[in-house]
């Protein structure tokens, strides 16, 4: 197993477990653990997502990836969506020891869980935050004529 990374946060715990409303946010990624499922008979990687602004910031979602389970169908959605976290991610491997203080923007729903009816938010997709390139500075746009 790989080792689990955590990024602690300054983000407010008083806000609870309610969803966060669906939407486009930015991101930074915090957590990230390979865990086992609740059967043992497979295994994921949970990836944490701190919003980075707006009325939800410090709040966080969750997305799991499937590495190995006896359903491989799941594995092969699991590692597809994580590939597509990957390249929003701005990686060209597929190490995920360097997921952590990533920024990027996801796109999250609010879904009622299947085995309580409690709402949840799930991820839909990743993309590449926009990357601001400083303008180099022209001494001639200074000259009064």
């Amino acid at each position: 197993m790989r080792p689990n990374f955590r990024r602690d946060s300054n983000g407010d715990d008083k806000k609870g477990y309610e969803p966060v409303p669906a939407g486009d946010y930015p991101v930074i990624i915090v957590l990230q653990e390979e865990k086992r499922t609740k059967a043992g008979t497979g295994a994921y990687l949970e990836v944490g997502f701190e919003i980075a602004s707006g009325p939800a910031a410090g709040r966080r979602v969750f997305a799991r990836f499937n590495t190995e389970n006896p359903n491989p169908q799941a594995v092969e959605i699991g590692l597809e969506m994580l590939e597509k976290l990957y390249k929003a991610a701005g990686l060209t491997d597929e190490d995920s020891t360097h997921l952590i203080d990533k920024r990027l923007a996801v796109k999250v729903s609010v879904e009622a869980r299947k085995d309580t009816g409690s709402l949840t938010n799930s991820i839909k997709s990743y993309r590449q935050t926009v990357k601001q390139t400083p303008q180099a500075h022209n001494p001639l746009d200074e000259l009064p004529f």
